[in-house]
């Protein structure tokens, strides 16, 4: 006991940040324990938020912590509306910089708060066993005096006396005899839940005492003779010659493929025999993205502030034209994809895609924004982190499965084509967020005339509707989104009859 007492004051904040650890289990327990996560989610990441500044002294004061606090609240807004793997990134990402705020002035630069995410999720993984055993050593060290004998001998009188005279009072009082049975009957919790107490902690602990390695290691010792020639090999590989012969040589290969593309895809030249456009668009897409990267990290390389090639006007001139190209190139990507889902169907993968392609065409113009104005590279780092941090934030609020689902019930409701055929697993696996575009599909009154059809759709429909009234059964599980849709389905469902009438025909009410 005494070990453990000068272990505690070696660390004397360590039972502060144990209590937050365990009013966070009892949380989570509560919220998680077998139930569907919802706006449990953003309650538990208040407050671990909480659980994180009291347990770390965070001031208000710093500019870092404000920042932080912001983006972790912002993380939460998105939690409310919708429970997704990319809201909860935000929340997490945020709390971890909340955690670091106070370790490193990273408002004034994004590159360090990069560098510190890094290390807290590198470090964060074995915080709770690094903790453990630095809290063993301390126990080892043994400060203080020697438990005595004395000690526990002093021990024994009232313990034992209390067991008597609880037994004693036990056979004398019915009700105390109840209590007791009680307390003995008292189950003890499953190993499933106890497992989860210890997931909670260990996910925890890293944000309530987060401990990262010091900025400004040395870096590796090596051979200054070595120097000069690697630098001589990328001067020479990179010369203003060698770039200027690659940057004519990569325009002229990007002007054919952009005629090609305003030819066929554009232009409405028919398509070489046996090739349809869906295959023109699918074969072209991604292979084109990949060039627009390989492009963007030759600019780069090749234009690197202070190099022999970027002080030649010339050769500016041509990666401004190159850098164009290849802009056009990503548009031409972004129809070859639009042409491939009109003719099939549309999917998370390629609405991902879209989003990837056009954060990868503002990427090359950030590129020559940054030649243009001799920015450096950590403005280039800057620009891209936060576009791409605005642009997924805005998806973490627009119901993207419910724009899939209606896309595709639309379109193949208007096809004339066999491969135009709704995936109705894939609508099912798309969820309720799918039921409002369902609704409006049944009532579509050419599905009249296909009852085997109809009979499929309205059982999906009523399966979807079966797991979003599962789903609000538990105030944990709602969200805002899904409150938004229960309220949609009550006010537009659409009630077909399960038997068609003696005429033979089918009804829509």
């Amino acid at each position: 006991m005494m070990q453990a007492v000068h272990a505690v004051r070696a660390y004397p904040r360590l039972p502060h940040k144990v209590g937050v650890a365990a009013v966070l289990i009892i949380a989570a327990d509560f919220l998680f324990y077998d139930r569907i996560p919802g706006i449990s989610v953003a309650f538990f990441m208040l407050l671990l938020t909480g659980g994180v500044w009291y347990a770390n002294r965070l001031q208000l004061g710093d500019p870092a912590t404000r920042s932080a606090l912001m983006l972790t609240l912002a993380g939460c807004l998105a939690l409310v509306e919708n429970v997704s793997w990319l809201s909860g990134a935000f929340a997490l990402a945020g709390l971890a910089s909340l955690a670091t705020s106070h370790r490193a002035c990273w408002h004034r630069d994004n590159v360090p708060w990069l560098q510190m995410l890094f290390r807290f999720v590198k470090r964060g993984l074995l915080q709770p066993f690094r903790d453990s055993r630095i809290y063993r050593k301390a126990l080892k060290k043994n400060r203080g005096a020697p438990i005595r004998k004395q000690q526990l001998i002093a021990w024994v009188l009232p313990v034992g006396a209390s067991l008597v005279f609880a037994a004693l009072f036990a056979d004398a009082n019915p009700i105390v005899a109840d209590w007791l049975a009680a307390i003995g009957d008292i189950d003890l919790p499953e190993p499933g839940r106890v497992f989860f107490w210890f997931i909670v902690a260990f996910i925890c602990w890293p944000f309530i005492r987060p401990r990262l390695a010091r900025f400004g290691r040395m870096s590796p010792t090596f051979n200054p003779n070595l120097v000069p020639a690697a630098a001589s090999m990328i001067d020479i590989l990179f010369s203003a010659n060698a770039i200027l012969r690659s940057l004519i040589a990569f325009n002229a290969m990007f002007a054919v493929q952009t005629v090609l593309d305003a030819t066929y895809l554009w232009g409405g030249q028919a398509l070489p025999h046996g090739m349809t456009y869906a295959q023109y668009a699918h074969r072209g897409a991604y292979p084109l993205v990949a060039v627009a990267l390989l492009a963007a990290a030759f600019v780069l390389v090749a234009m690197r502030p202070g190099s022999e090639s970027a002080r030649v006007p010339f050769i500016r001139l041509l990666v401004y034209a190159w850098v164009a190209q290849t802009v056009v190139l990503v548009g031409a990507s972004i129809w070859r994809t639009g042409l491939y889902v009109s003719v099939y169907s549309l999917t998370y993968l390629r609405v991902a895609a879209f989003v990837w392609m056009a954060l990868v065409a503002i990427g090359l113009v950030s590129i020559v924004l940054r030649l243009a104005w001799g920015k450096s590279g950590a403005w280039l780092i800057k620009v891209n982190m936060l576009t791409a941090m605005a642009v997924l934030y805005i998806f973490c609020f627009i119901d993207v499965g419910g724009a899939i689902a209606r896309y595709n019930l639309e379109h193949s409701r208007a096809a004339t084509t066999p491969e135009h055929s709704i995936d109705l697993d894939y609508i099912e696996e798309i969820g309720p967020a799918a039921l409002p575009a369902l609704n409006r599909y049944l009532e579509a009154s050419d599905l009249i005339r296909q009852p085997v059809h109809l009979m499929f759709v309205r059982s999906l429909r009523n399966r979807l509707e079966a797991k979003l009234a599962e789903r609000h059964r538990d105030w944990r599980a709602y969200t805002f989104r899904s409150y938004r849709l229960a309220l949609e389905v009550a006010n537009s469902r659409t009630e077909i009859y399960d038997n068609p009438p003696v005429d033979g025909g089918w009804s829509v009410e």
